[in-house]
């Protein structure tokens, strides 16, 4: 019993030295691969055009609505609904001309990934 309770206590005794004291350093981990560099692709002019426009509509509907929705704040319950009505027929309209570019845009973009086919490049 006394031989294997010291036998059970050197194997302790020396499996903790060897988790201090490492003899082999752990592996690395491997390099990850470099990222391929894909070709910057410039949009012309004119569709650069339509997306800036865009971008210039959008934020100027959201500054009106910002603005009107402040006025409704302090307006009486006549003014509140006829607000709500202008908003409303302001914002059908707006959203059917923004769909309209955004079309456009979508086009023009799948025109440049056609043409991009078939140049091979």
């Amino acid at each position: 019993m006394k031989k294997i309770l010291t036998l059970v206590l050197s194997l302790v005794a020396l499996n903790g030295a060897l988790l201090a004291n490492p003899t082999t350093a752990p592996a690395a981990p491997a390099a990850r691969p470099a990222m391929p560099t894909l070709p910057k692709i410039t949009l012309p002019a004119d569709l650069q055009a339509l997306i800036k426009q865009f971008d210039t509509q959008r934020d100027a509907i959201l500054a009106q609505r910002r603005a009107d929705l402040e006025k409704l704040k302090n307006a009486t319950e006549a003014d509140r609904a006829k607000l709500l009505a202008a908003m409303k027929a302001k914002g059908m309209e707006v959203s059917a001309e923004q769909r309209e570019l955004a079309r456009t845009i979508r086009e023009e973009l799948k025109k440049l990934r056609a043409a991009r086919k078939t140049t091979g490049g």
